[in-house]
């Protein structure tokens, strides 16, 4: 019993033993375990805190400019030599690296092209501008001498006019002189024109390299070019040029006009006193009844009436103690004689009116009875064209019944009844239109007047006789029309059958 209790604690012990033994085992296992999790925890962690270090170098090499881009670039190539090998995936981060680099590069290298394609602009656009500015600067000066010519015409305008202004005031003035200091005055003012025009036409040619350099950059100090701004003071320049010539010549063509007036008006007044001069045969400044009939028949040719001398020589012509007209009055004194010649010319043409009223009556009487004789004529023209009208209407029946070869004579005997028709009708429209040959021709308007409204009716009576004669006559030559076209479509028939019969 003592030795199976001693073998039992035995093999108590040594289960314990081998129970120690495993929880040691296992322990130490764990510990293992732990240890190998512990050192990959800190391999991943070493290898993200590598892959973050060169990805964040990779991201500034990405957006890296051509001014630091190769500063980028060494900063990736030392920052992959310490921590490419730490990162657990070299070939991926050295790919992705390389990537980086070749973006950023196109990139840098695009600005670059861009910076210089851009600068090329630039320079371009300097020597086109520098090229406009110089072909600008050489119209301007061309502006420029047209300008000055223009202005120089201009200033001589005044000058010119001038002698206008006092020619008025001139007791000798003339027409001649004026027209002489206008002439020269209008010289001038269309050379001035001219010349301002030379300006405006230099614009208009040249418009268009003036727009585009009046609409091109401002210049290089950050405002207009001196040239810019030279062209806009010469089109002023031009305006006022034009508006100084347009002035001018209005005022000439003013200072014209009331100098013609004057000059008209004193060659006028030397005129008349040439005219009192001459009549005025006893030189005492006044003209007697015998000087003022003297005047009226050398001038007029006309025979002024006694009691109108008379009420000349007492009225308010001849002053108060004065033996005549005096030269103040002679103005009047023509006024008086025309009034007279007026008054002499209506009674004449009263006459005349008179006399041609009383020639009308006996004139129109006998036409009204001429009148009617040719209304007796025309009756007889109006029937013979319904005999010709109802022979027309025979022969068309007779045709419809007649060989085409008999139209021809039927259409022939219907002409001689259209012809003596016509005979008829022309001899009244002879008479009609000779009536008013009877009268005096100086009256023929008054008596064409009276005829057209008496013999109205008998005109309008023969304009349709002669409308009845022509469609007559259309009718015969209709008949003899379709006459030639049945005797055509019988021949084409012939032939038509004798092929027939041929074949």
């Amino acid at each position: 019993q003592k030795r199976k209790i001693e073998e039992m604690r035995l093999k108590q012990q040594q289960q314990q033993q081998e129970q120690q033994m495993k929880m040691e085992a296992a322990a130490a296992a764990r510990n293992e375990e732990i240890a190998r999790r512990q050192a990959e925890i800190k391999k991943k962690q070493e290898e993200q805190q590598a892959t973050l270090a060169i990805r964040g170098v990779v991201q500034k090499v990405r957006t890296a400019t051509a001014e630091n881009f190769v500063e980028m670039q060494q900063e990736l190539a030392t920052v992959c030599a310490t921590e490419l090998e730490k990162t657990g995936a070299e070939e991926k981060m050295r790919e992705e690296c390389q990537k980086a680099i070749e973006m950023a590069k196109a990139r840098v290298d695009a600005i670059l092209a861009a910076g210089q394609k851009e600068a090329d602009r630039k320079a371009e656009q300097e020597r086109l501008k520098a090229e406009q500015e110089a072909n600008m600067l050489k119209l301007v000066q061309e502006l420029t001498e047209l300008v000055e010519a223009a202005e120089e015409g201009t200033k001589c305008l005044d000058e010119v006019t001038k002698p206008l202004d006092e020619a008025a005031k001139d007791e000798k003035l003339t027409t001649d002189k004026v027209m002489s200091l206008a002439e020269a005055a209008e010289t001038a003012g269309a050379e001035a024109k001219t010349k301002t025009k030379a300006c405006t036409d230099f614009i208009m040619q040249r418009r268009q390299d003036l727009q585009v350099f009046k609409t091109g950059a401002p210049g290089a100090a950050g405002g207009e070019s001196e040239t810019k701004q030279n062209l806009a003071k010469l089109l002023t320049r031009i305006k006022e040029a034009t508006r100084v010539a347009d002035t001018a010549l209005a005022s000439a063509k003013d200072k014209k006009a009331t100098a013609m007036k004057r000059a008209g008006a004193l060659e006028k007044t030397k005129a008349i006193d040439a005219v009192f001069a001459k009549y005025d045969k006893d030189k005492d400044k006044m003209l007697s009844q015998k000087e003022i009939q003297a005047y009226a028949k050398g001038e007029f040719k006309f025979n002024l009436p006694q009691d109108c001398l008379k009420r000349i020589m007492e009225g308010p012509l001849v002053e108060e103690g004065k033996a005549g007209v005096a030269v103040a009055s002679f103005h009047w004194l023509r006024a008086t004689v025309g009034a007279a010649r007026e008054l002499e010319r209506d009674m004449n043409r009263k006459k005349d009116r008179e006399e041609k009223e009383r020639i009308l009556i006996g004139v129109k009487d006998k036409l009204v009875e001429k009148v009617k004789v040719v209304a007796t004529a025309v009756e007889t023209a109006h029937k013979d064209v319904i005999k010709a009208e109802e022979k027309i209407v025979d022969m068309r029946k007779k045709a419809m019944d007649a060989h085409y070869d008999k139209h021809d004579a039927l259409a022939a005997e219907t002409d001689k009844v259209i012809k003596t028709s016509r005979a008829s009708y022309e001899k009244v429209k002879k008479t009609l239109d000779g009536l008013s040959s009877i009268v005096d021709p100086k009256y023929a308007k008054d008596v064409d007047a009276f005829l057209d409204t008496e013999a109205k009716a008998l005109k309008i009576r023969m304009k349709r006789i002669e409308l009845r004669l022509t469609r007559a006559s259309n009718l015969t030559t209709r008949v003899r029309d379709e006459a030639k076209d049945t005797a055509v479509r019988e021949i084409v028939t012939m032939k038509e059958n004798v092929i027939k019969v041929i074949r």
